[in-house]
């Protein structure tokens, strides 16, 4: 799939994203096309980590979308 931007993204695509923020109740991870998201189901990362993440929702206004790690 092409990373685009948040248009391009669709509830259910997976893909591999780059973990940018780690917070108490997830992370902030970038597409390489640096489309924003946020994964709350990981329980280990650490900045720069690559993730798989399966996309459950997409906010084309807001340019993001959230995901669960597969």
């Amino acid at each position: 799939m092409s990373e685009q931007s948040a248009a391009v993204i669709e509830v259910g695509d997976q893909f591999a994203v780059t973990v940018t923020k780690v917070l108490p109740f997830g992370v902030l991870v970038e597409t390489k096309s640096g489309v924003a998201g946020m994964v709350t189901n990981l329980q280990k990362a650490v900045v720069g980590d690559t993730v798989t993440v399966l996309v459950d929702r997409v906010d084309e206004k807001k340019h993001r979308f959230s995901g669960t790690v597969r």
